[in-house]
């Protein structure tokens, strides 16, 4: 009688499991925390894991604290909870977006006896949509449960096996919230042209002008991850182990065009931000991890205010620029005449030759150049563009019938070495425009292209060997060739169109050129990638290091006492009666910047200043080229960030756009400053203050 009890129990347990799945309602105990609840868990441990600075501040501005800093704070609250050892298998934690940027990511947090693997599988809206990993892990479990669907009850399998195999389950769902902002209104729609299934489980989309989150969509178009934070257009390049480089948008540096970041980070899929560099000269459009761990990245001279025309070498753990090469260096001097003249899109690092290959978007060309060296090797581009140039004997002699590229926004090799004939695979998006630099040659395509050139280098000479036909993308885009399934993904990333779509994904038959998938997307974008998570990485224990921030950038400038008894007051904000709101404000603002300037307040745009302060950094956040300057101005010392070193060139693209000038206050005297804006040679008194001391060595 007591086996039947047993086995009645046994059912009826097996019974009320199957309920509480199909109810959503959680097996065993399960307790699920907020990102809200982990921020507010780990704020105790930031002060803690803060770097020595250089400066003690006070200041009445809103104070932030760096996002490397955040994430190690909770990297450090996870682990404690953890240690604790009070979730078990049967009742765990999982923290929903712990990180804070990754909101369809969350965690599973419990502690075994033994150490155990662990299998998670996110349940697809079909099967073939599973995502499904196992994660090596102890006794000490931070699981992490990635490619949730947004806005919706997502249902998640658990298993932990022992040695011997044998496997525990548990089962439950998690409901995620919908995406904010713009990226709530994304929509990727499929077709299908062939039987073949399009190469990526998922692809990585980021960039662009339209402000939406970087984001992995599945094969059916459904949205599987996503970075909530908006980069710099070019700024969510994939690195290694599950980490990309991001740009911060709100951090930037006046030019003589666009504003270029100069907060470059380290981010992973989990949302954590694991390093930043500060990049005085900024950076912008392309990277690459080099085999020492440095950073390749697009940058900008500066020389004669030109932008987005060097490369620079930055060491991974120092911040230090330890080489940079600027191109005015090897190019005709012709062709050096506006500030953004070169237009760098991407670059490609050869480990073993030590060379460089960039494609100059307004040069119509991609030059290759011994990083070492520090010479042209060659030319790729029309011999009629370089005719009677310092480059002409360097331009790749063409074989055959040949169609040029206008205005390419990327060149990557697709061979690693030289086939049997000497030649190696050049794979190249052509936008095919010629609004930048006219010439003769172009012809009005209403297409773009991808090219696949083959280039003998021992001989100096080309041939074009692929041509597939896209849609028209007026500015950025990538093309991927993927060797093993012979296939080319083309990312169309700025389609015109007056239709659904923005942005479009065609997949090629490499053989044929059949298209065999196609999807849109109703908002532009910079650039497509593969995307694969990496739980593996996802799941080891963040670096904590007081070393989390690198590098330099321009500092402020030390001036004698300006006269301020005539200073006004920053006026209060005022909304002109002409405008509902401040969105109407800003948006009828930027078309009146180019047809009557003059009826622009400047001062009510100087009014809506914001400032912060972040460790030892100021940052001022402002309309584009609207102050002179900004004032430190002490007791007995003052201090000057000037300003008025460049103007907008392109205000059709550029004009009103915000930025974020930084000012570092490590290095000021000690003193209490107040802030103090010079608008049209005036200056005018905020009621802003920042009072400095220096740290002593002993102090720290």
């Amino acid at each position: 009688m007591k086996y039947k009890r047993d086995m009645n129990s046994y059912k009826i347990k097996s019974i009320a499991k199957e309920l509480y799945v199909a109810m959503g309602l959680p097996q065993n105990k399960l307790t699920v925390k907020s990102a809200q609840w982990m921020k507010e868990q780990s704020l105790k441990y930031e002060k803690e894991l803060q770097r020595n600075l250089e400066v003690e501040i006070e200041t009445n501005i809103i104070v932030k604290e760096p996002y490397p800093l955040q994430s190690m704070a909770i990297e450090k609250a996870i682990e404690i909870i953890v240690n604790q050892k009070k979730y078990k298998f049967s009742n765990m934690l999982v923290i929903k977006n712990p990180y804070q940027f990754a909101p369809l990511c969350a965690m599973a947090v419990f502690y075994t006896k033994k150490e155990r693997n662990v299998r998670v599988t996110v349940f697809g809206k079909e099967d073939s949509e599973n995502i499904s990993y196992e994660v090596k892990s102890g006794c000490n479990h931070t699981i992490p449960i990635m490619g949730l669907y947004p806005g919706a009850k997502n249902k998640i399998k658990i298993e932990l096996f022992s040695k011997k195999n044998k496997v525990k389950s548990k089962e439950f769902f998690l409901t995620t919230d919908k995406l904010k902002g713009k990226s709530s209104g994304i929509k990727v729609n499929s077709t299908a042209y062939s039987s073949k299934k399009y190469a990526y489980d998922l692809t990585l989309i980021y960039g662009g002008d339209d402000g939406v989150f970087p984001y992995a969509f599945d094969r059916k178009g459904d949205i599987r991850f996503c970075f909530s934070m908006v980069p710099k257009t070019y700024g969510f390049k994939p690195i290694s182990k599950g980490r990309y480089v991001f740009l911060d948008k709100t951090v930037t540096r006046h030019t003589d065009t666009n504003p270029t970041s100069v907060h470059m980070y380290v981010v992973d899929q989990m949302g954590r931000f694991l390093k930043r560099y500060n990049v005085e000269k900024g950076a912008h459009h392309d990277f690459c991890e080099l085999d020492n761990g440095n950073y390749a990245v697009v940058s900008n001279a500066f020389d004669d205010n030109t932008i987005e025309d060097s490369v620079i070498e930055i060491e991974h753990n120092t911040g230090n620029i330890v080489n940079e090469i600027w191109l005015k260096d090897y190019v005709d001097s012709r062709f050096v005449d506006s500030p953004d003249w070169a237009h760098i899109n991407t670059l490609e690092y050869d480990n073993y030759d030590k060379t460089l290959m960039v494609c100059l978007r307004n040069l119509h060309a991609v030059i290759k150049l011994n990083y070492e060296k520090k010479q042209v090797e060659w030319v790729l581009g029309n011999p009629e563009f370089f005719k009677n140039t310092s480059m002409e004997d360097k331009v790749l002699k063409p074989v055959g019938d040949i169609e040029w590229f206008f205005q390419a926004h990327s060149a990557y090799f697709i061979d690693e070495e030289c086939d049997e004939n000497g030649y190696r695979k050049l794979i190249i998006y052509d936008n095919h425009i010629n609004k930048r630099r006219p010439v003769s040659y172009y012809n009005k395509s209403r297409n773009s292209y991808v090219k696949i050139y083959q280039i003998n280098e021992s001989k100096g000479t080309v041939r074009l060997y692929k041509t597939f036909v896209t849609d028209k993308s007026i500015v950025r885009s990538i093309a991927i060739y993927e060797k093993e399934m012979g296939r080319v993904c083309v990312m169309n990333g700025k389609v015109q169109s007056d239709d659904f779509a923005k942005g479009t994904i065609i997949e090629f038959d490499y053989q044929t050129g059949e298209m065999l998938n196609r999807y849109t997307m109703n908002f532009g974008f910079y650039r497509a990638y593969p995307f694969e998570f990496c739980p593996e990485h996802m799941s080891e224990i963040m670096e904590r290091s007081s070393d989390y921030c690198f590098g330099k950038l321009c500092k402020i400038e030390e001036v004698s006492m300006p006269d301020i008894t005539t200073a006004d007051k920053v006026p209060p904000v005022i909304l002109e009666s002409i405008y509902s709101s401040e969105r109407e404000r800003t948006e009828k603002l930027k078309s009146l910047v180019m047809s009557h300037p003059e009826q622009i307040d400047s001062e009510q745009d100087m009014a809506r200043i914001k400032l912060y302060v972040e460790e030892d950094l100021l940052c001022v956040k402002m309309i584009d080229h609207l102050l002179d300057g900004v004032y430190l101005i002490g007791k007995e010392n003052a201090y000057y960030k000037d300003l008025s070193q460049t103007s907008q060139k392109r205000p059709e693209y550029f004009a009103r756009v915000f930025v974020g000038e930084l000012i570092p206050l490590n290095g000021i005297k000690d003193d209490k400053y107040t802030i103090y804006y010079n608008l049209n040679n005036k200056l005018y008194r905020t009621d802003n203050w920042i009072q400095i001391r220096k740290v002593e060595k002993n102090e720290k």
